[in-house]
């Protein structure tokens, strides 16, 4: 199953309450039923999705790895940067400052077209292609 990428703008309040959330089952809950549901019918415009691009927008902005902030800072922060949290199994979640969130902004100022095609080159290669051979009978020598 992929997962999808959607990425909040949170209020300081809902920051405050995310930060008070003891399990990770609650966690979630609050994830969906607070965040997603609220977020997306009444503040769209602090919604930004990524759908399933985000695992190799995180590669090239990073190390070329799917781990929590892996790579040079500010970069390696806009997809799975700052402070993991604990969301279970059907979630990954990640809680970045407003001052990384400003940093990041500026750093993804600089890349260009060119150079996210030349880190996911080098974040997914081309699988290389193998050729079986085996022993053809060709029926001569036998009686």
């Amino acid at each position: 199953m992929a997962y999808r990428g959607v990425h909040f703008a949170l209020s300081d309040d809902d920051v405050s309450r995310l930060l008070a959330i003891a399990s990770n089952e609650e966690l979630e809950e609050f994830i969906t039923e607070e965040i997603e549901e609220t977020y997306f019918e009444e503040s769209p415009e602090w919604v930004y999705e990524t759908d399933k691009a985000w695992d190799a927008i995180h590669r090239c902005l990073g190390d070329g790895t799917l781990l929590y902030g892996t790579g040079p800072f500010p970069l390696s922060y806009a997809v799975l940067g700052g402070a993991a949290l604990d969301a279970g199994e059907d979630y990954t979640a990640c809680l970045t400052t407003p001052e990384q969130v400003a940093e990041v902004a500026e750093a993804l100022r600089r890349p260009d077209a060119s150079w996210f095609r030349s880190r996911f080159d080098s974040s997914f290669p081309p699988k290389a292609t193998s050729t079986t051979f085996g022993r053809i009978s060709t029926g001569f020598g036998s009686s």
